[in-house]
């Protein structure tokens, strides 16, 4: 079979500046192949010459998309060979790549019975840092600063090994030569792309130095970006440890498997800093995959098996067969050590919590001014992906209130005030005598719509869920009706709410804060079901639905003050976390009732102090106006926590 015509192919490598090697192999795939049998009649010919036409149309608009932004020949040989590769399996109905391999899982299928590992006092902890970074030194450097103590602490580098990446190396090296306990790696460095196995490569590395080189002068591993930032005070940091055994592994991994559709996994090749898709992947045999966060605290004995270091029963490990599967995965980094935990001898130590707060930006091909081209990897233009929004100081009460000892991302040139309120909050916390402030919390609220022809609105959640989803209204106020009356709390504390009956609320901002930020949430037996954006959407209009309480910005409200460039006093509303989207503030807001629709649904709009977004917060009976209830519920009941698994 002819794929692309002599005069075709010599055209393609022209310009695509193909080397020799390259060449010969497209000749040899899609050349001219002379044929030793009888000449084939006109009409055989005819088809050759369909097929030759057509597959020379396709495999040429699909070079170009593949090759499109490469800058060095090692690339475009890389991603020639393996298009190649997948294309004569297909003609030729060969094996694909992986089809005929089959994993075996080192997770015991039943729970050791054997005792844990015994608990570490906080006070003897020591930790290894392992950084995975690529700009921003300074900011590093401030990291690192934040959470040594003295010499207790190892930190272990990886700078990007692109040319762009080049100052950063040589500042963090000439930082590391005057520090015994921070590390820069020379060796193995990778280039990483988004989405891409590199930087997975890029841990492995730093995990394999930590094991090497650090002579188990550690506890745990905590891997981080440049970006990382501690919001607990190290003692905290080294007690939350304290309180699990010391062979936990705690990874956030989402509890069911990944099964991927067939037409979202894909064979990829990561080179010139981006990821090109060659063709379909199939899944794994005989295991299953699992997707998570990256970001992990992990014990050496994982660390070790995951880097090839240790060999269960003379065999080839888990991770060691895996690896080159992964290798050609996308977003590899969210998938390769969630799935080796999960088929590893550890598998049954795993605490599902990494103590890492991560506020994901909007998906690449909802934001206004258009994706980036490189997280959009699927055949479908608008299936893209998405990476961490910038937090800035307005984020800090969901910083407050989430309990993480870590959070992503910052970033000091374009908010450094979120930092220093962080650290002032760190130093306190390592004070003699510190207490938390008491956070506020009001049970029994409603919220009421002023009276429009003689009828007060209130808010109301059904108790009917589907798929979790309750439906939010507003309907006559009734003070017998449950499904009106919501607690309120715990609150961030950064500023003051007062609660008055009968009228709108008052609200003093505090240093950071316009106002405190609480969940509210509706209470029936066990169940707390919180007021939340449907979907996490931003778009206008988006209704406002009742979910299972989570603590996520979009589950967090305001009472607006009317102070310059705040929601009006009586305003309800959430504040959009992404800095550079051009609506801050999302007001509830609601249509009017008709004889259609006596009930209508909860919306947010872009705050405008319309009548239809001021309401009363005020308490459902006045003996309930100051009281606190006499355990309110923790954190913990209100947002997901970790969970051994």
């Amino acid at each position: 079979m002819r794929a692309l015509s002599y005069c075709a192919l010599i055209a393609a490598t022209q310009a695509a500046l193909y080397s020799d090697e390259t060449y010969d192999k497209l000749r040899r795939l899609f050349g001219r192949v002379s044929r030793q049998a009888p000449a084939t009649s006109s009409s055989v010919e005819r088809h050759y010459q369909k097929v030759e036409t057509a597959l020379n149309e396709a495999t040429r608009k699909r070079l170009d998309d593949l090759l499109k932004d490469t800058t060095t020949e090692k690339c475009r040989e890389e991603v020639t060979s393996t298009f190649i590769d997948s294309y004569k399996r297909q003609i030729s109905e060969d094996w694909l790549p992986f089809e005929r391999t089959g994993y075996v899982s080192d997770c015991p299928s039943q729970r050791d019975n054997a005792p844990r590992a015994p608990r570490l006092r906080a006070e003897d902890i020591r930790l290894a840092y392992l950084l995975v970074v690529h700009e921003t030194p300074q900011q590093i450097t401030r990291l690192i600063e934040s959470l040594e103590e003295g010499t207790r602490h190892n930190f272990i580098i990886h700078v990007d090994d692109k040319p762009q990446s080049q100052s950063t190396y040589n500042y963090l090296l000439n930082y590391a030569s005057t520090r015994s306990h921070v590390h820069v790696l020379e060796t193995g460095r990778q280039s990483v792309s988004w989405g891409g196995f590199n930087v997975v490569q890029a841990t492995l590395n730093g995990l394999a130095y930590a094991l090497d080189v650090l002579d188990g002068k550690f506890d745990w591993i905590v891997t981080a970006s440049g970006y990382t930032y501690p919001l607990a005070s190290n003692r905290r940091i080294r007690e939350e440890l304290a309180r699990h055994p010391s062979d936990t592994e705690f990874l956030e991994i989402r509890p069911q498997p990944n099964d991927p559709m067939p037409r979202a996994w894909h064979q990829f090749v990561e080179c010139d800093g981006k990821m090109r898709r060659i063709t379909r992947l199939l899944p794994p045999r005989k295991i299953k995959m699992y997707m998570g966060s990256q970001w992990m605290v992990i014990t050496r004995d994982f660390a070790a098996y995951a880097t090839g270091r240790e060999s269960p029963r003379q065999r080839r490990s888990f991770a060691s067969q895996y690896a080159p599967y992964g290798r050609y995965t996308m977003v590899a980094d969210e998938n390769f050590f969630t799935t080796v935990l999960k088929n590893s001898p550890m598998c049954h130590k795993h605490y599902n919590q990494n103590f890492l707060h991560v506020q994901f930006d909007q998906w690449e091909s909802d934001k206004v001014e258009g994706p980036a081209q490189n997280k959009c990897l699927q055949p479908d233009p608008r299936h893209c992906g998405r990476s961490p929004t910038t937090l800035t100081l307005d984020y800090m009460p969901v910083l407050e209130l989430g309990g993480a000892l870590f959070a992503r991302k910052f970033d000091a040139t374009y908010d450094a005030k979120i930092l220093d309120a962080i650290d002032a909050n760190r130093a306190l916390q390592d004070t003699a005598g510190y207490s938390e402030k008491p956070r506020q919390y009001f049970e029994n609220i409603r919220f009421v719509r002023e009276a429009q022809n003689g009828v007060e609105l209130c808010v109301s959640m059904s108790n009917q869920a589907e798929r979790s989803i309750y439906e939010v209204s507003l309907k006559p106020c009734d003070r017998r009706d449950a499904s009106q009356r919501f607690n309120i709390g715990p609150c961030s504390t950064d500023g003051h709410i007062e609660l008055r009956s009968g009228r709108q609320a008052l609200v003093k901002p505090g240093d950071h804060s316009p106002s405190p930020f609480c969940p509210v949430a509706h209470v029936e037996g066990r169940r707390m079901t919180c007021l939340d954006l449907n979907g996490e959407s931003i778009a206008p209009g988006t209704r406002i639905i009742g979910f299972p309480c989570n603590g996520r910005w979009n589950q967090l409200l305001a009472l607006g003050t009317g102070a310059r460039g705040q929601p009006e006093q009586g305003s309800v509303y959430i504040n959009v976390p992404y800095p550079r989207h051009p609506v801050r503030h999302l007001c509830i807001d609601a249509p009017p009732p008709t004889n259609a629709n006596p009930a209508p649904s909860l919306v947010v709009q872009k705050c405008s102090g319309a009548a239809s977004q001021l309401f009363r917060v005020e308490p459902v009976s006045d003996s309930a106006l100051y009281e606190r209830p006499a355990a309110p519920p923790r954190e913990s009941d209100y947002l997901q926590g970790g969970e051994e698994l």
